[in-house]
This record gives structure tokens, sequence and C-alpha cells, in this order.
């Protein structure tokens, strides 16, 4: 079963069926999107249309995270899984699990995915620079670390979309 419900005004929930659990009761992702205001009739079912296709597929591929659901902890431990491990060498997926558990996860694995913003980000990195810190040395911290807060910005404006 496949669905475009009309919640508010501008609001519509998309649901799609992606099988059935062990008890045999069947398995529903749900996601709700805010169109804007100032649409036609026929673009607003156009753009209802493309957004319930991109999520179908979503969900068929099994790429759909609900943000609201899962952490940023579950997210990176998800991707360290399903990524990490098949595509970098042994050494390298050995530095970024070190750094993930002694770093990222206890400062940002709590944070819910949809609620994750650039400024968590940024607070996290400057207070990787604060004295005391870094004692492990795991990570040494430049002068000119413009470039990298970009890419943080970046990193987290893609997992906002997720």
């Amino acid at each position: 079963m496949a669905a475009i419900e009309k919640r508010g005004e501008n609001s519509y929930r998309l649901t799609v069926s992606c099988g059935y659990d062990s008890r045999g009761k069947k398995i529903f992702k749900k996601k709700t999107i805010t169109l804007p205001s100032n649409v036609t009739e026929k673009q607003r079912e156009k753009e209802l249309q493309k957004q319930f296709n991109l999520f179908q597929e979503a969900v068929e591929k099994g790429t759909y995270l609900d943000g609201s659901k899962i952490t940023f902890g579950e997210f990176i431990n998800k991707w360290l899984a399903d990524y990490a491990e098949k595509d970098l060498a042994p050494s390298t997926l050995h530095v970024y699990k070190t750094r993930i558990e002694k770093r990222i996860i206890p400062a940002l694995g709590h944070i819910k995915l949809d609620r994750l913003q650039p400024t968590h980000l940024l607070e996290f990195y400057n207070n990787l620079g604060e004295s005391g810190i870094c004692l492990d040395e795991l990570y040494v911290i430049s002068n000119d670390y413009s470039s990298k807060i970009e890419n943080i910005v970046n990193i987290s404006t893609c997992l906002m979309q997720l």
C-alpha cells in the first residue's frame, strides 16, 4: 500500500509499505512533507508525486532513515558497518573507529539526526582546540581550520536532508 494523505493546509503524509515483520504485521514507513503555499494545484500535484516517488525509492532501496527516530551515534555506527568496513583500508578504519568511539559519539551521539545542526559540529570542533581535550594525541588542531568548518557545515547540511 502506498498513499499520499493531506494532513493540513500544505502538509501531506507519504506512506509506503515495506513488507511484513516476523509476526506477519505490515510495516509502513511514513514521512510528512510541507509544500509551499504559493504553488498552483498542478504544481502541487507534480511536486507531491515527485516527493512520493523519491521517498518510495529510498524505502525500497533501504536507504531511508527517519531522522527523528535515529541518533547521530546510531547513524554513524550504521555508516561504519554498511560503508566504512567495506571500503576503507584496515588501518584507516581503525583510526576512524577510535576517533568515533572516543570523541564523536560521546559528544554528539545522543543527538537525534534531524536535530543535528551545524552549530553542534562547530562547537564540537572548537572544543577539540581547548586545553587538555586532545591529550590522547588522536587529533592535533591546526590554526587554519576555516576550510574544515566549511566541510563540517556541508556534511551537516547533507545529513539534515536525509
